[in-house]
């Protein structure tokens, strides 16, 4: 769904869907928190061949890029691209 919203660049769902994952993020159980980077984060898409979506990941809060950006290391030293 939130991918649809940076596709569709609907700028108002997107950052509703940010601060909505800002509160859980934020007020969250390690548990939560592990389930936020493997359900949400891993599944958002800011470029491709195709298209640019930069716009979305600068929308994103500073705490919500870290964690995108420790996700992102994170799945590249598991699967031996670092």
């Amino acid at each position: 769904m939130v991918q649809s919203f940076i596709d569709q660049h609907k700028r108002h769902e997107f950052d509703s869907a940010c601060q909505l994952f800002m509160e859980l993020f934020q007020q969250g159980s390690p548990e939560l928190m592990n389930a936020l980077y493997v359900s949400f984060l891993e599944n958002i898409t800011f470029k491709d061949d195709t298209t640019s979506r930069r716009w979305a990941y600068d929308r994103m809060p500073p705490m919500m890029q870290t964690a995108y950006e420790e996700m992102e290391s994170h799945n590249r030293r598991i699967h031996g691209g670092e």
